[in-house]
């Protein structure tokens, strides 16, 4: 099982939050969840978050929390690459409401979210205890890749990289300040549900690389949107130990519809913190079942 260390209470406390929670996981050590003593914030950082490393942060979406197939695969997947500083983000107070309702609590997520890299990043530390912003990469789902966006944006510092699993579209139109290609030194978004009347996700192009998986839309062995939609974290998850996850440019979005793209590629998800891609349109093709990429 995984060591879930509970870093919310004193956070809470400082900030006056008291709807975002933030679980760290670590390597397997013990059967318990450990609580971090956070009695010294903001002059320390938790003893169980590792300083100079990539810290990744999971962020669930719509109807969901921290404990959602969404943050305990990928956590899973994580830990196996020896990944040591894994948060996820639970929202589920106000994610749990009707879909519009929650959509509109977006905004506050994301600033309580701003607070809290900021309180990573600034914490009082010499050397190597200080935790880098350009290590800090955001993984959101559905409406927590907006969350994700947003509260970059309007961080101190702007973090490494985001990555968009299928972010929503219903309600977060170009105009909505929605997740943006500007909002992180590299943001890839990757669209799995991106058409049709009941559609989860954006079907354009809203990042620096935007991958669309089998076209979009339609995933092999799906038969329902929220099937097409949740391919997204799964693919993400398949995608942190397997060499065969790959995304080929195309250069225009009429080449990605009719699977006409080039040889040029890139690392498809994964958690490289930033990529050199050659254009902004990709393409990958999966599978219907897990390993996707096989």
């Amino acid at each position: 099982m995984l060591k879930l260390a509970i870093i919310f209470a004193a956070f809470s406390v400082c900030y006056g939050q008291h709807d975002n929670r933030y679980f760290l996981y670590t390597a397997p050590n013990d059967a318990k969840a450990l609580a971090i003593d956070l009695t010294t914030i903001p002059t320390a950082l938790p003893t169980d978050l590792v300083p100079s490393k990539e810290v990744i942060i999971l962020i669930h979406g719509y109807d969901e929390e921290y404990k959602s197939p969404f943050n305990l695969r990928v956590s899973e997947e994580l830990l196996k690459k020896n990944i040591p500083n894994i948060i996820a983000l639970d929202w589920s107070v106000r994610a749990g409401n009707s879909y519009p309702l929650a959509s509109r609590q977006v905004t506050e997520v994301a600033k309580q979210l701003t607070k809290f890299i900021d309180w990573l990043t600034d914490i009082p530390a010499t050397g190597d205890k200080l935790i880098d912003v350009k290590e800090i990469h955001l993984v959101g789902f559905n409406l927590g890749a907006h969350v994700a966006g947003m509260a970059s944006r309007n961080a101190k510092n702007r973090v490494g990289r985001i990555t968009g699993l299928d972010p929503s579209g219903s309600g977060w139109g170009s105009r909505s300040g929605r997740l943006d290609k500007t909002d992180a030194d590299y943001v890839e978004v990757i669209h799995t549900d991106g058409s049709g009347l009941l559609a989860n996700g954006i079907g354009t192009n809203i990042g620096d690389v935007d991958i669309f998986v089998n076209g979009g839309s339609n995933q092999p062995g799906c038969f329902s949107h929220s099937c097409s939609h949740n391919r997204a974290w799964e693919l993400f998850a398949d995608s942190i130990d397997s060499t065969r996850a790959l995304a080929y440019e195309c250069r225009t979005m009429t080449q990605m519809k009719l699977n006409n793209c080039g040889t040029a590629y890139i690392p498809f998800g994964g958690t490289l913190l930033k990529k050199t891609p050659n254009g902004m349109i990709y393409r990958t093709n999966t599978g219907r079942r897990h390993p996707f990429f096989s």
